[in-house]
């Protein structure tokens, strides 16, 4: 009874197997018709091909934790044809999600997840992935790339008569993430593991009768996912090398050699240890306080096969924040939070928080806008910014304060009957830039708003006017007080005139 079962596996397991492959064949397009010049039938030599169709990650989670056992996580796509402006799209589909991401070559984008380099000198392009690992379960992405480009030079039937089109040729190939559970795993996944481990046992234990027969050892590589490490100056870092076929406690002839060459020389950067997995190389160090950091690091196999792999560490700079530390009501203000760019993954974020309720946040450490409303007047904010969840520099402060009252600047003598009243209005009032809307004067005067002279400024928002003002009584001595008014009804101190 066991027998059959086993056997009904191997079929059932075969059958996915082949399917996937058949599904996953890649696609091109070698031929466009110009139906609107007359059904011209023109080829174009462009297409696509991948160095592989099928990437795996493989996991096994036991009671250390989660460990990578093998990891593909570079593919190149090469294209091959006399043509020219090329660019591409990477379009990501999780196929139990029905999600999908697009990266071209119009930013290179990347993700933490998905990346691609572009290197067009070698034909070529290369795709990185890494696995997200938050959700232990197997997961399967179909990576679609499509390709556009120019012809460089057109064959048809009457190239003179022909514009150069844009062709687009198409290529696939799929992402698995396969969780092998040391317990009670995929039974594919386990059956797959179990039969390798049988073969390496057998291979071993007959070694010295078959070695003949065996084929060399496969090529190795060396993987680094992030090549370009951007840190805060001074702070740790950590970079993880994977294995692909080659297994770093077994296979290797000494330790791996680190090398780190830092420009200029002791400029603080180093690397202080280094764990050493079965298919990984995690080390540790410090970023430099100034210029750069390279770190080299080879391994030797058993036959004498070697290769080398080096990443870059460079230092971002601390910067304050710019922002103003006294805000007023209704006025909309900038604030930079300085915070750098960082790769590996690490999450920067800036806040402005109202005893602890997040007002406005800074979900990348870009510049943000905030509006205080009246009701925050005579409060006091925080700016917080974070790289990881963890606080990164000094909390700073913020007021917000209500706008001063309108001023009378000067009263300025223009000839024996004529004076100048020049005023000064803060802020805003219903939308709208407040001023100056009358006076409370006691005396022998009477005024005129001189409208176009009025000047506007920002940073605060002030309003400068001038009055004309004239006795109102040509018989009686020229003198007066006079108080400022504003359109919120705020009053200035009183100023006193007297005809000289």
């Amino acid at each position: 009874m066991q027998t059959k079962r086993k056997k009904r596996i191997v079929e059932i397991y075969f059958i996915l197997y082949l399917a996937a492959l058949v599904f996953l064949l890649p696609t091109s397009r070698d031929k466009i018709e110009d139906k609107s010049r007359g059904g011209i039938s023109i080829q174009y030599p462009f297409s696509l091909q991948p160095d592989k169709t099928t990437l795996n990650c493989r996991l096994v989670n036991d009671s250390t934790g989660l460990k990578i056992i093998s990891f593909d996580s570079v593919n190149t796509i090469f294209f091959s044809g006399d043509v020219e402006d090329i660019s591409f799209d990477f379009i990501v589909e999780n196929l139990s999600l029905k999600q999908t991401l697009t990266l071209n070559s119009d930013s290179l984008t990347k993700t933490n997840f998905f990346r691609i380099e572009e290197h067009l000198d070698k034909k070529a392009v290369d795709f990185f992935w890494q696995p997200p690992l938050n959700d232990r379960v197997n997961k399967t992405y179909l990576v679609e790339v499509i390709a556009s480009a120019k012809p460089k030079a057109i064959v048809g039937n009457n190239p003179n008569e022909l514009s150069k089109p844009i062709i687009k040729v198409k290529t696939q190939f799929s992402l698995n993430v396969i969780f092998i559970d040391a317990g009670i795993g995929n039974t594919f996944a386990r059956f797959e593991d179990l039969t390798k481990q049988r073969i390496d046992s057998l291979q071993r234990t007959f070694s010295d009768v078959t070695s003949i027969l065996l084929k060399p050892p496969p090529s190795f590589s060396l993987i680094v996912p992030y090549k370009d490490i951007k840190m805060i100056a001074t702070t740790n870092w950590s970079n993880t090398i994977y294995a692909q076929n080659i297994n770093f406690l077994k296979d290797l002839v000494s330790k791996p050699e680190v090398n780190v060459i830092t420009e200029p020389k002791e400029n603080g950067g180093l690397v202080y240890n280094y764990e050493l997995k079965e298919y990984e190389i995690i080390l540790h160090g410090r970023t430099p306080s100034y210029g750069t950091m390279k770190v080299e690091v080879k391994v030797v196999r058993f036959d004498g096969k070697h290769e080398k792999q080096e990443f870059i560490v460079k230092p971002q700079l601390i910067e304050e924040p710019e922002f103003d530390r006294v805000m007023y009501p209704e006025e909309t203000y900038t604030i930079d939070p300085k915070l750098p760019f960082l790769t590996m993954g690490k999450e920067v974020k800036a806040y402005l928080r109202d005893n602890g309720v997040n007002r406005a946040v800074s979900q990348q450490g870009e510049k943000f806008k905030f509006t205080p409303t009246l009701a925050d007047i005579g409060k006091e904010f925080t700016l917080e910014r974070y790289i990881d969840d963890n606080l990164f520099g000094q909390i700073q402060k913020i007021r917000v304060l209500d706008y001063p009252d309108p001023e009378i600047v000067d009263i300025q003598q223009r000839s024996k009957k004529e004076v100048l009243i020049i005023t000064r209005a803060y802020g805003l009032y219903n939308g709208k830039r407040n001023e100056v809307k009358n006076f409370i004067i006691e005396g022998n005067c009477t005024y005129q708003d001189q409208r176009g002279d009025l000047k506007d400024f920002d940073k605060p928002i002030v309003r400068l006017q001038y009055f004309l003002v004239t006795p109102k009584r040509q018989d009686q001595p020229f003198k007066f007080k006079v108080i400022a008014v504003d359109s919120r009804g705020k009053r200035s101190f009183e100023k006193v005139y007297q005809e000289q």
